[in-house]
């Protein structure tokens, strides 16, 4: 169960479809139908415009404006819907309509959300065949002028669908047809009507009808044309004799109207009454000669009687003749019967080639008969079409003139074949060339048949066109080369590209392991040159000497942590600040100030390694300054064994890109003229020229001791 709407089934629905095929339109465009989709497109600015064929299992388009797709399944079809209700289909929202809400051409491509459709009739009480709807993409009230503006357009392609039919019925029909105007010459004929002559159609164009009838009916001929033309009266018929090329004279019972409502023109039908014109004398021939018979037959016998009175000898001589003469009589009547028999025969035997040649020249594809010479000796309207050749130039040809592979074997296998056979063989269907007469060629596949109705020794190629298959099937080989090309390219270019990646990740793991390598060094330099200096301190008396050198060891201290923080991460870009607040808090505090309460709030933040040298100093400076001067004497300091209370903190926060880091104490805080820029001290200047190299901002204040704060954004170096 589906969760849309499917569209009913008609009663008649056979009876529709066998009109729909009758229309015989297939893939190939039609300009007039989308010219009149490309107009209801831009007048109304929908997107989609459509002439909707409606089939057993599908819906077609004979034209679409601003769709790609050709056909879609009945069960989606908005159209089906239309035809079913044999009146106007309008959707304004059909989202919101229950029949189509769920509908895949609704919740899918193309997105129809308004529907506006008018069904095709192929005659009057008729079931439509199709729809002219248009199809927008938005939710739209149709007003009554768009309404009608669409009726008007679906009223003119119902005219041109119908005019298809008869044209159909033109090219089909076993009568032959010729338009003429008010000089008697050909307009238009069919066919039928150059089978008829022994003409092509083209040839008989534009020429005088007259040249075609025999001289002695060329005056009535000439009155049933001034007749039709000039008045609107009853059809005229008369009986007139065609002269074929090759002399031959064919009856034909002709009927002459006037065609339509256009005036000084006629239209002729033409049916080949030459077996009815032979019956008819037969018959005549046959009664002239039965009464003629009788009268003589008739005496004979009174003749005979009299003497059969008269002469008694001569009784049994005279009975032997009446007996003679009334199997004469049977005799007559019998090859009269005959003679009728046979003319009946000849009659449904040409009706059936008539039958026969209708199928040949409109239902199957192109076809050529030969002889078992390879003579072409008839073709149908399509081979014509498709070879570009005319009826009277390419009969008596061989096949070779059209198809360069025929030779005199061919010829021979395929006759064999089909004798054998006596039916379409499988062997048979093989692909062939054929060129026209403008050196096109043209891929077929070839089925062979034997056909009595022209005669023993005729061999009929049926050629089914898979030039289009053909070609894309080259084209598929094409592609797949091409792909399988680019897939063994890629495949090269992948094994490259990985190789290369192996080497660069291999170079990396190198260069990593030699940047931690230096990183150890410069650590165990940096650590060498503090533990020289502090050597170095010990020689030193206490004063302002000594303190500067332990000032010196400090940095340097600070600067191998940094190094020794690099060594062991797994990032050698980055630097972790937090656990660097930590470590060097700790350390200073062990130097400096062992008593002294430390709070850290240094939460992991990364910063460039570029970065890290510079903060690892400023923060060294901070921290080094706070131990030695953030303390306060206690008021019990005389009992106490902590006699100062001595409190530092150090707090890292991050907010997006901005660093803020603080350093505060418990001292006695800053002097009331206090100056961070220009301050003769060397840490602090140490500070300030470090905080501009990471573009940073140095501030200092008193909160219940002195606060250092310095903010930077990571990345940011001078």
């Amino acid at each position: 169960m589906k969760p849309w709407t499917l569209p009913p089934m008609l009663l008649d629905e056979h009876e529709r479809l066998r009109r729909l095929i009758g229309l015989g339109i297939g893939q190939e465009r039609h300009d007039f139908l989308d010219t009149i989709t490309a107009l209801a497109a831009s007048t109304l600015k929908c997107p989609i415009a459509l002439v909707s064929l409606v089939e057993e299992e599908r819906q077609f388009f004979a034209s679409r404006h601003g769709l790609e797709s050709t056909s879609t399944g009945r069960d989606v079809s908005f159209c089906a819907h239309c035809i079913a209700d044999q009146t106007p289909l309008i959707v304004e929202n059909a989202v919101a309509d229950p029949r189509f809400a769920q509908n895949p051409l609704v919740v899918g491509d193309p997105s129809i959300r308004s529907y506006l459709g008018f069904p095709l009739f192929g005659g009057a009480g008729q079931s439509a065949l199709g729809t002219f709807c248009v199809i927008d993409q938005e939710v739209r009230v149709w007003t009554d002028e768009e309404k009608e503006f669409v009726g008007r357009l679906a009223s003119m392609v119902e005219a041109y669908l119908e005019g298809l039919v008869y044209v159909r019925v033109w090219d089909a029909s076993p009568l032959a047809f010729v338009v003429l105007d008010a000089a008697g010459l050909c307009v238009r004929a069919n066919a039928a009507f150059g089978r008829l002559v022994g003409r092509s159609v083209a040839s008989v164009v534009d020429q005088p009808l007259s040249s075609c009838v025999l001289s002695s009916d060329r005056s009535v001929l000439h009155a049933m044309v001034v007749s039709a033309t000039t008045s609107r009266d009853i059809p005229t018929r008369r009986s007139l004799r065609y002269v074929r090329l090759t002399g031959e004279v064919v009856s034909g019972g002709t009927s002459m109207s006037p065609l339509g409502n256009a005036e000084g023109y006629a239209i002729c039908v033409i049916r080949d009454i030459s077996l009815e014109s032979r019956q008819s004398s037969v018959n005549q021939v046959a009664s002239q000669v039965r009464q003629e018979l009788k009268e003589p037959l008739a005496r004979a016998r009174d003749l005979l009687a009299v003497a059969r009175v008269d002469s008694a000898s001569a009784t049994q001589h005279f009975d032997d003749m009446a007996r003679i003469l009334d199997e004469v009589d049977e005799l007559v009547d019998a090859r009269i019967g005959d003679l009728s028999a046979r003319t009946r025969m000849e009659s449904e035997l040409v009706a059936s080639e008539q039958r026969l040649r209708s199928v040949a020249e409109h239902i199957i594809g192109p076809m050529l008969v030969i002889d078992d010479r390879g003579r072409i000796v008839d073709c149908n309207h399509r081979a014509l079409a498709a070879l570009g050749w005319q009826y009277d130039d390419l009969v008596g040809r061989s096949v070779s003139t059209v198809m360069p592979s025929f030779n005199e074997e061919v010829c021979r296998s395929w006759f064999d074949i089909c004798r054998r056979e006596a039916l379409v063989s499988d062997t048979t269907h093989e692909v062939r060339t054929l060129v026209s007469s403008g050196g096109g060629e043209l891929v077929v596949q070839l089925s062979l048949m034997v056909m009595y109705w022209n005669g023993p020794d005729r061999l009929v190629l049926i050629a089914h066109d898979v030039t289009k298959a053909m070609q894309q099937q080259v084209g598929l080989v094409h592609e797949r080369d091409a792909l399988e090309t680019k897939l063994k390219s890629g495949a090269l270019h992948l094994s490259r590209m990985e190789e290369i990646e192996a080497g660069l990740t291999t170079s990396l793991h190198e260069k990593e392991t030699l940047l931690k390598e230096i990183h150890h060094r410069v650590k165990n330099n940096l650590q060498m040159v503090s533990s020289l200096l502090s050597l170095q301190m010990q020689q030193i008396p206490d004063g302002l000497p000594r303190e500067l050198l332990a000032e010196s060891v400090r940095r340097v201290r600070s600067m191998a942590m940094i190094h020794q923080h690099l060594y062991g991460s797994t990032s050698l870009g980055h630097v972790d600040l937090g656990g660097y607040v930590r470590t060097l808090a700790d350390a200073l505090r062990l130097s400096i100030a062992p008593s002294a309460i430390l709070h850290i709030d240094s939460p992991s933040t990364h910063i460039a390694v570029d970065q890290a040298m510079p903060v690892c100093l400023i923060l060294n400076e901070l921290l080094t300054n706070a131990f030695k001067h953030g303390f306060l004497l206690r008021a019990d300091a005389s009992s106490s064994r902590q006699p100062y209370d001595w409190h530092v903190s150090a707090v890292l926060t991050q907010i997006g890109r901005q660093i803020r880091l603080e350093v505060r104490d418990r001292g006695v805080g800053l002097p009331a003229d206090f100056k961070l820029q220009g301050h003769d001290s060397l840490g602090l200047q140490l500070v300030t020229s470090l905080t501009r190299q990471i573009r940073g901002k140095a501030s200092a204040r008193n909160d219940d001791g002195a606060v250092f704060i310095i903010e930077f954004e990571t990345g940011q170096t001078h």
